[in-house]
């Protein structure tokens, strides 16, 4: 049997076969006060890309979700007026896989209400490829790097 793995920056550094291909998240986010005022516009999360092929969440009932569109160079904030929907984006797996796919980059804008989120990050299976050595290539900018990694399982590319 598997045992349960926290994915975040303090977790215990798991066997291979100990980790899932999927990575659920469940995020809350404090509302704003007025404490906050002249502080950057995201709240505990950052502009940042996800390290996955695909992430999927769910539209609550608070928006705050925003993605940066380079074409536009602005933030867009698709969630508004769209509760109950699913929103799907792009990660940094699949950009290094293949460039033409950009990774979505995003983050979290301060509310006046507590925001909760539970984004779904789609990661390759823990044995194919060595998502380890990916992560590390794509932690130091290195896309080429993350790309040989990703082509070295011959079975995830035709």
């Amino acid at each position: 049997p598997r045992r349960m793995v926290v994915d975040g920056p303090g977790a215990a550094r798991p066997g291979r076969a100990d980790v899932s291909s999927a990575s659920l998240r469940l995020c809350r986010y404090a509302p704003e006060t007025g404490d906050d005022a002249g502080e950057a516009p995201w709240s505990t999360c950052r502009p940042h890309a996800d390290a996955a092929w695909l992430a999927l969440a769910p539209i609550g009932d608070v928006p705050g979700l925003a993605f940066y569109d380079a074409a536009r160079g602005a933030w867009v904030e698709p969630e508004r007026g769209r509760e109950g929907s699913l929103l799907v984006w792009t990660g940094l797996l699949l950009e290094a896989h293949d460039p033409a796919y950009r990774a979505a980059v995003h983050m979290v804008r301060r509310a006046d209400r507590e925001r909760v989120s539970a984004p779904l990050l789609l990661r390759g299976a823990p044995d194919s490829p060595d998502m380890r050595a990916v992560w590390k290539a794509l932690q130091a900018d290195d896309a080429a790097g993350a790309r040989a990694s990703l082509l070295a399982d011959r079975e995830l590319v035709s």
